[in-house]
């Protein structure tokens, strides 16, 4: 799938504090993880490779 609108990118030194800093809504919070426990947890487990999706400002 193409699509010019949205890049996917790893997460890396650079781009890891803004992740760190979004939230999960209220109503997710009981399903999904914190993004700072979910970035703490891959640099223990070798198996999780952190990406993310931004979406391009029309």
């Amino acid at each position: 799938m193409t699509n010019k609108n949205v890049k996917i990118i790893e997460l890396n030194a650079y781009n890891w504090y803004e992740c760190y800093e979004l939230g999960v809504s209220k109503e997710r919070s009981d399903y999904i993880e914190s993004n700072a426990i979910s970035i703490a947890q891959s640099k223990f487990e070798p198996t999780l490779n952190l990406m993310l999706f931004i979406l391009k400002k029309k």
